[in-house]
């Protein structure tokens, strides 16, 4: 059998969907199944690059960009995107007939002109990753408004889970936003997000040379942009501000990275850290100094979401504390399983309660740390979410 994985990002990007597109690649050759990787890069000096990466093929394709540019400009690169990848796949006459199965992530919703151009010379059966359901979360966000715009990417979105055989959305709640689309039930699934140990790196941040030394600490890593509250998240630094004992974390990046930075300036609060973005493989390593894994999320979603760093928390042993939107599935799976603490009641006096409480719950000793462990493992392992993709194209 060989396969094709389709994504908008690829290591050594350090977004999630490129860390976990590169562990699903890594996992499948690892099970001697040949893959290849069809991917963009807007750095490349000719249309198209071919290598062999322990014995993956990444076919890179140069597009236009799609960060640090103008949300117009964005919009035509992405629109673009596939009749680069096509015209590129053209001119090298790549051989597109010997893949049994195509594995592709959304976002992006623009990759179904790929699909189907792939799908028609191959005959293989697509399976589609899909991570954010856009364009909704951005109407519920109010970047986004019920016009024009919205019906085209909404369109977009449909066409790619038409063409798609077989969609995996990481949340049981999504299901019914994808029947929405009058996509029928016994072609969608629950395909957990996955996360896999990396190489631990030293971490060359050391918190006891800055502002957080012999602090219990609670750590934010990942994307900071629409999606996540920022207000909420000044709110709660701000009301915990005056607890000597307690600082945040939050490395990363995105859109509200900059703004965040601001406003904590802005407001002289003090109990905060911010770092850019570091190398995936020295997270395990500065987890070790934090003791609280924190995820927010905008309660104005109607869509839900599993972050990629809940996963990375639960495999470094962090209990979570988790503030996220109405009858999210983190609530249940969190709370249920002694993983921490996860609410959809965004009260910042509520919330500054249960956040006390669980950083000094004397209960959160290494056996917990342990059981976050073996939760992450018994649900979120690569090995999991390989074996369901790939039960799909043995089966049908």
């Amino acid at each position: 059998m060989k396969l094709l994985l389709i994504c908008i990002y690829y290591s050594p990007n350090k977004t999630s969907a490129a860390v976990q597109m590169s562990d699903l690649a890594n996992e499948i050759y690892s099970r001697k199944i040949s893959v290849d990787v069809l991917t963009t890069d807007s750095t490349l000096k000719k249309d198209i690059e071919i290598k062999n990466e322990n014995g993956i093929n990444i076919i890179r394709i140069k597009t236009g960009k799609f960060n640090n540019v103008s949300n117009i400009k964005r919009l035509i690169n992405e629109f673009l995107m596939p009749f680069y990848i096509i015209k590129a796949l053209i001119k090298r006459n790549y051989d597109l007939k010997n893949y049994d199965g195509i594995i592709s992530w959304s976002p992006s919703i623009f990759f179904g002109p790929v699909i189907y151009y792939i799908k028609t010379i191959s005959k293989a059966k697509s399976y589609l990753i899909l991570r954010d359901i856009f364009p909704e979360w951005a109407v519920d966000l109010k970047i986004l408004r019920r016009g024009i715009t919205y019906y085209f990417f909404k369109l977009l979105a449909f066409y790619q889970y038409k063409i798609s055989d077989r969609i995996g959305v990481q949340s049981k709640n999504n299901i019914k936003f994808i029947k929405n689309y009058n996509i029928p039930l016994d072609k969608i699934e629950v395909l957990n997000n996955w996360y896999s140990d990396k190489k631990n790196e030293k971490c060359f941040i050391n918190l006891t040379n800055t502002n957080l030394k012999n602090k219990r600490i609670v750590v934010y890593g990942g994307n900071i942009g629409a999606a996540q509250g920022i207000e909420k998240i000044i709110s709660l630094c701000e009301i915990v501000n005056e607890q000597d004992n307690i600082g945040f974390l939050f490395i990363g990046r995105g859109s509200n990275f900059n703004k965040l930075k601001q406003k904590i300036v802005l407001k002289k609060i003090q109990n905060t850290l911010i770092l850019p973005e570091i190398n995936p493989n020295q997270i395990p390593d500065l987890y070790k100094q934090c003791h609280i894994g924190l995820i927010i999320l905008d309660e104005r979603h109607k869509t839900h979401n599993i972050p990629g760093k809940f996963l990375s928390y639960l495999y470094s042993g962090l209990p979570v504390f988790a503030l996220v939107n109405k009858e999210n599935d983190l609530i249940k799976m969190i709370n249920e399983n002694n993983l921490g603490f996860a609410t959809d009641f965004h009260d910042i006096n509520y919330l500054k309660e249960n956040l006390l409480n669980l950083i000094f719950k004397k209960s959160f000793t290494n056996s917990q740390s342990k059981k976050c462990i073996d939760f992450a493992n018994e649900h979120f392992h690569p090995s999991k979410s390989a074996e369901k993709v790939l039960s799909y194209f043995t089966s049908s």
